[in-house]
């Protein structure tokens, strides 16, 4: 799915234990891990991260619910889904 979240648009893939994110070139890729739920994590929401970016997204994707976006230690943002 292309999503964008701030200034950036970004390809996503969302599945079952992590997400996949298709570089500017279309052939690089970043996989983030899924991480574990914990007692404080929102249920029903994949979070996936690599420490340097991460997700979230309602039941792995494919809720209408909006994904957000988080970069460094920035609070998560709503992703739109890019039309094309």
């Amino acid at each position: 799915m292309k999503l964008i979240g701030g200034r950036n648009s970004l390809r996503v893939a969302f599945l079952d234990n992590h997400a996949a994110i298709v570089g500017l070139d279309g052939v690089t890729t970043i996989e983030l891990p899924k991480r574990e739920p914990s007692a404080t994590s929102e249920p029903g929401v994949m979070t996936c991260t690599d420490g340097k970016q991460a997700f979230a997204t309602p039941g792995g994707g494919d809720s209408t619910t909006p994904v957000r976006h988080a970069l460094a230690r920035v609070a998560f943002q709503d992703c739109a889904i890019e039309q094309n």
